[in-house]
């Protein structure tokens, strides 16, 4: 259907910014329930709504990332059992 009619509303949209790359990756081994502990300052939102995570873990042995998406956006820290490390040659690269 062709024609005129009357203008739209008129409506704003802000496009979505890409999160920054957390720096300040710490670990440490929690002894007393034998995990591996990884702890981060949340990268600043660029004024975004920060709606997911994922942690990622080189396999040296399988050659793949083994990939976690962590439930929290907010979250700021993970705990990896250590048993399931130990049958993984792993490295860290920090982007």
């Amino acid at each position: 259907m062709y024609g005129w009619s009357a203008y739209s509303e008129v409506v704003s949209i802000q496009a979505a910014r890409i999160p920054l790359v957390v720096q300040d990756l710490s670990s440490s081994v929690v002894d007393s329930i034998g995990e591996y502990r990884l702890d981060w300052s949340l990268a600043d939102d660029q004024g975004s709504e920060l709606l997911e995570q994922t942690l990622e873990i080189w396999s040296e042995s399988q050659a793949t990332w083994i990939t976690q998406p962590l439930l929290q956006p907010s979250a700021n820290s993970y705990q990896v059992e250590m048993s399931f490390l130990e049958h993984l040659d792993y490295g860290y690269v920090q982007g």
